[in-house]
């Protein structure tokens, strides 16, 4: 499955760096037929799964201006719900799971329709002819066959439909509807950093061209933040019209920061001082924006434990060696778990606590951090801990036991193999555990520590037999990884 969103841009020119701004949860975004596409459905979990992400992509995009957006499992069926929402300035009939969605488009508003989870024949067949622009050219002579949406179009008979229409009207319908796969010219970001602006008026003072340089500088942010650069200098160009010969075809502001830096509001203070004292020698009708010394500025890590910060150096402190210490050590761990599990949710933070089973894959329980175990009582308190094997333990247990290859070498002799043939070191440790238990089975192995050429240390056992069946001569003994050793 596909998780597409389409953008309309808020003016004609924002293509580009609204692009650019949606890098930041995909690389495969595209430009088609004006409008930025994004397909995020592997980016879900890195954002805090489907809701998250795309609850984040519909702010980000209101704060932009943009107008109308459509999250669709293809990115056809998302272009033409955006489009015919855009150009027709009017809620449209598949828009209830929003409430932005069911009023008139507002500047400050973004109309959101979210198409994953339904089907899209009814979302497709209710759009206007308009929807699509294979469609839309073709209105006029659609029109008087009774045909005003998109699924009057689908209901017509195929053959004729594409004689009359041509082949790529049936094209785009199946491509809205996920029949046909389309192709696409991912987005990437240049090297270098140029931006042009053509102003709507003339300006003749060298302040005013701060305010019309903004848009330039908001561009610029998009590109250092996706790029996790800083800039160090910067030049605003500007070029003159009906000017005199003896004025120039333009001039420029250089701009230099101590360090590098993508924040806005410092640039955009430092350009207007420069601007301040500096004289336009004829009216001015277009700028260009130029990053000229760049450095890498990685992006702040999220401020998870920024606020802990003083309750981490007490669990770090090492000399805590008095009563009052450690219980301040005990406040602090409490306070950052309960912080974790809020912001984590509950289940993300557990702990663990050895249980009393022979069996390596039961003696360890997980559960939330703040549910208190119940320490067994009686006989089997006394056998609360982890049992001794008398062969070290492994680092890594594995979730379940994997089965492993064996081969015969001399005297009818079995080697398990693993990344090559395994040597056994130390053992047997025979285990006979699990018989009264129902939900887990009853094990009956003999452990091993072995040695790997290829993988180091490991802890296998086999599956015990009875002696029949050993002294058997076809007889082939399971063995089974159960553990890694650091």
């Amino acid at each position: 499955m596909a998780c597409w969103i389409a953008l309309w841009p808020r003016e004609p020119g924002q293509q580009e760096p609204l692009a650019w701004w949606a890098l930041q949860f995909t690389p495969r975004v595209a430009l088609v037929e004006g409008q930025v596409c994004l397909e995020v459905y592997s980016s879900r979990r890195l954002f805090g799964g489907e809701q998250a992400l795309l609850e984040r992509i519909r702010l980000g995009a209101q704060a932009l201006g943009v107008p109308a957006a459509c999250a669709a499992p293809t990115a056809a069926a998302a272009r033409a719900w955006v489009r015919a929402r855009v150009l027709t300035q009017r809620p449209l009939p598949d828009a209830a799971p929003s409430a932005s969605s069911s009023a008139p488009i507002e500047q400050h508003e973004t109309a959101w329709l979210n198409a994953l989870h339904e089907p899209l024949g009814p979302v497709i067949d209710r759009l206007p002819l308009v929807a699509l622009p294979e469609v839309a050219r073709h209105a006029d002579t659609l029109a008087p066959l009774g045909c005003h949406t998109l699924g009057d179009v689908r209901r017509l008979p195929r053959p004729g439909l594409s004689r009359r229409l041509g082949a790529a009207v049936l094209l785009a319908l199946d491509q809205a509807l996920g029949l046909k796969a389309e192709t696409f010219a991912w987005v990437t970001l240049p090297d270098t950093f140029e931006a042009h602006l053509e102003l709507p008026g003339r300006l003749e003072q060298a302040p005013d061209l701060l305010a019309a340089a903004v848009p330039l500088l908001d561009r610029l942010q998009v590109w250092l933040t996706a790029r996790q650069q800083g800039v160090s200098a910067l030049t605003l160009h500007w070029q003159h019209e009906f000017h005199a010969r003896s004025a120039g075809d333009g001039g420029a502001c250089q701009v230099r920061v101590s360090g590098p830096t993508r924040e806005i509001g410092r640039l955009q203070r430092l350009l207007k001082e420069h601007l301040a004292q500096a004289s336009l020698a004829g009216p001015v009708g277009a700028l260009r924006l130029t990053a000229d010394e760049l450095a890498p500025l990685p992006h702040d890590n999220a401020a998870l434990f920024a606020e802990w910060a003083s309750a981490a150096s007490q669990l770090l402190d090492l000399h805590a060696d008095t009563a009052r210490a450690r219980q301040a050590q005990q406040q602090a761990l409490a306070a950052l778990l309960e912080h974790l599990a809020a912001r984590l949710g509950g289940a993300q933070v557990r702990k663990g606590q050895v249980v009393a089973d022979h069996r390596p894959e039961c003696a360890q329980e997980w559960q939330a951090w703040n549910v208190p175990f119940e320490r067994p009582s009686g006989r089997a308190a006394m056998a609360w801990g982890a049992p001794s094997t008398g062969l070290p333990a492994p680092t890594w247990l594995a979730q379940a036991p994997q089965p492993l290859a064996v081969r015969v070498v001399r005297d009818h002799a079995h080697q398990p193999l693993h990344h090559g043939g395994l040597q056994l070191l130390a053992g047997p440790h025979r285990l006979d555990s699990g018989w009264w238990d129902p939900e887990h089975p009853a094990a009956a192995r003999d452990y091993y520590l072995a040695h790997s050429p290829g993988a180091g240390l490991l802890w296998v056992f086999h599956e015990r037999m009875a002696r029949e069946a050993w002294l058997a001569p076809d007889h082939r003994p399971q063995w089974f990884l159960h553990g890694w050793m650091a």
